[in-house]
């Protein structure tokens, strides 16, 4: 009776990884993501799987062909996330320290309302539940909620405020703020008269487990989105005496400064180059300076004009001052200066294997690399040279010369482009 016993439960577990392979073969390679459209009906003849960044692009434009999943066994539909690796539009395929966002749909017109997604969720299956939830864009349209079988905990409906002012979903990404959510909605939305922001943010508040309204406000600020901040402020501090009615009123400081930024960009150069200014520009309106960490390279004013010694690599460090409104900043750059390109060479040889190179001299050059062959003879040398040189003791055959200028600065060795000639010697 236990050898029957044995043997019966022996069948029952390998039936059970037979239906189990699809999922664990899928959840191995790291390739797949289901979904379960049963509550869709019969009528669904194709499904595809539409995923974004988080505030950026999507993979693939909606519905494209490299969107459609593969029919599995009854209700269940596969996605293969490697199609990612392809995209134009993100770079990379799925990563780990990214935010995703993912939406199923169908040809039926049928669509999951946004479910945060990320590595975790490779190998799981979204399955649909019986609630609608409101399009956070367009408040007239619906999604079906859906939630991941294994990593609801983590990922599921994507927590945010609609147009309308209304809180859906339940998730925020893992790595998504929300003050940084509410700090995106408040500023678009705090004179619709379609909505009561005030009451809006009272309940968003909680939910959202935002309790320092400074850091919305201050997140606002550093979008610099040019709406009237003491209007944002006074609704900010009267939802938040609405949400916590029980804590002490809070309020914005007003006098906490702005982070300062500047802008410049870097620059690449070729010696003999004129000076040139920065440009930099700084939002707090201070006052900027200047330093060069490498002088032999560039060396730049007071009012960021940049003036080439050398070639080489410069980092110039643009300072601006606090004001009474932002703090100060810093910013680096990089200057490179390479030399100019040999645009004439000439190469004459006599009788005796004596050479004669006359080419375009080079302005910051310490030297000339030198290269000559012939049917498998190499000879390398450096020449110091104002535009001509010599070289003696060549044997007689068709010769190929190639030079190139190098210059050396702080123990650094730049090179510019070679340059080649043919020569024969009799």
């Amino acid at each position: 009776m236990k050898k029957i016993l044995c043997i019966v439960l022996a069948a029952g577990l390998l039936l059970c990884s037979m239906v189990l392979a699809p999922v664990s073969a899928a959840a191995e390679d790291g390739q797949f993501v289901y979904f379960d459209a049963a509550k869709w009906g019969e009528r669904v003849k194709t499904v595809y799987c539409h995923i974004w960044q988080r505030g950026g692009d999507s993979f693939f434009g909606w519905q494209s062909k490299a969107e459609a999943c593969t029919k599995q066994t009854g209700s269940i539909w596969q996605y293969d996330l490697s199609k990612l690796d392809s995209s134009t539009y993100v770079e990379g395929g799925i990563r780990p320290d990214k935010d995703y966002c993912i939406i199923f749909c169908s040809d039926t017109g049928a669509q999951t309302y946004d479910q945060t997604f990320g590595t975790a969720c490779i190998g799981d299956t979204a399955v649909i539940t019986d609630n609608m939830l409101e399009n956070a864009v367009d408040s007239e349209k619906t999604g079906y909620e859906s939630v991941w079988t294994t990593n609801s905990y983590l990922y599921g409906p994507h927590l945010a405020l609609t147009s309308v002012g209304n809180v859906v979903g339940t998730v925020l990404c893992p790595h998504e703020s929300g003050a940084h959510v509410i700090g995106d909605w408040l500023p678009t939305y705090y004179e619709s008269e379609y909505v009561d922001a005030v009451e809006a943010l009272a309940n968003a508040l909680p939910k959202f487990g935002v309790k320092d309204i400074n850091e919305v406000f201050n997140y606002i600020k550093s979008k610099k989105t040019g709406e009237d901040e003491d209007a944002m402020k006074k609704i900010l501090e009267e939802a938040y005496a609405r949400a916590y009615p029980d804590e002490s009123r809070q309020t914005i400081d007003h006098t906490a400064k702005r982070a300062a930024k500047i802008t410049a960009k870097s620059f690449t150069k070729t010696f003999g180059a004129k000076p040139f200014k920065l440009n930099a520009k700084t939002t707090s309106k201070g006052n900027l300076s200047y330093t060069s960490d490498n002088k032999k390279v560039a060396v730049v004013s007071s009012k960021g004009l940049v003036t080439l010694k050398g070639a080489g690599t410069a980092h110039i460090t643009i300072k601006s001052s606090a004001t009474s409104k932002y703090t100060a900043a810093k910013k680096k750059i990089t200057i490179k200066v390479k030399l100019a390109d040999i645009k004439s060479i000439t190469a004459d040889a006599d009788y005796y294997g004596k050479l004669y190179v006359v080419h375009t001299r080079i302005k910051g050059a310490s030297g000339y690399n030198v290269r000559l062959s012939k049917s498998g003879t190499l000879i390398e040398k450096n020449v110091k040279s104002n535009g001509s040189f010599k070289l003696i003791g060549l044997k007689a055959g068709s010769w190929t010369l190639k030079i190139r200028p190098y210059a050396k600065t702080k123990g650094k060795t730049v090179v510019g482009k070679w340059k080649a000639v043919k020569f024969k010697v009799y």
